[in-house]
């Protein structure tokens, strides 16, 4: 499917490819060109048109991506609380980072 990296055009490894969640017709997998280090999140999977596959550069690791994946599923409530919150707190960014660093 991804044969060579789109960054610099080396050759994808097996030892490249990470794979997270394989279920079925749904796939899960980060690619990290071991020549130019570009980090390729994809997902591939089966809808009634047919087989998709999104692709998304990013600088997340392997390790941060294992992070997402036991979350819970985001809801219409939680966009919700979230645009209040940026609303009444101007300083949303001191917020976020003390509730992370808990």
């Amino acid at each position: 499917m991804i044969e060579k990296c789109q960054f610099c055009t080396a050759n994808i490894m097996a030892n490249d490819i990470f794979i997270f969640q394989s279920t079925g017709l749904d796939h899960l997998f980060l690619i990290k060109c071991s020549r130019c280090h570009a980090t390729l999140l994809v997902r591939v999977f089966v809808d009634p048109c047919g087989i998709v596959r999104d692709e998304l550069p990013t600088d997340l690791s392997a390790a941060d991506i294992l992070t997402f994946i036991p979350a819970d599923e985001l809801t219409a409530d939680d966009v919700l609380k979230a645009h209040d919150w940026l609303k009444t707190d101007p300083d949303f960014i001191d917020a976020v980072l003390e509730r992370i660093q808990v």
